[in-house]
């Protein structure tokens, strides 16, 4: 996630709303070290079933994120 961090961060953009929500990684163990199968940043369930209380979770984080851009924006 660095990298995408330094991408963003380089163009301007908050890091707050360079580091997703939510993001799944599947990584396997290769030969010379953590090899990357798939990186998911959209997932349509959300798995919010497996957890307790996770859709309140989940929703009190994207009110957040939306508060403190619109935070950013009226002081900008």
């Amino acid at each position: 996630m660095s990298a995408m961090r330094t991408l963003f961060l380089e163009r301007g953009i908050d890091e707050s709303e360079a580091t997703p929500l939510y993001a799944r990684l599947d990584l396997v163990q290769a030969d010379d070290g953590p090899a990357l199968l798939e990186a998911e940043l959209f997932e349509p369930s959300y798995f919010v079933h497996t957890a307790p209380a996770s859709e309140q979770r989940f929703a009190a984080a994207v009110l957040a994120r939306l508060h403190a851009h619109a935070a950013r924006a009226t002081h900008s």
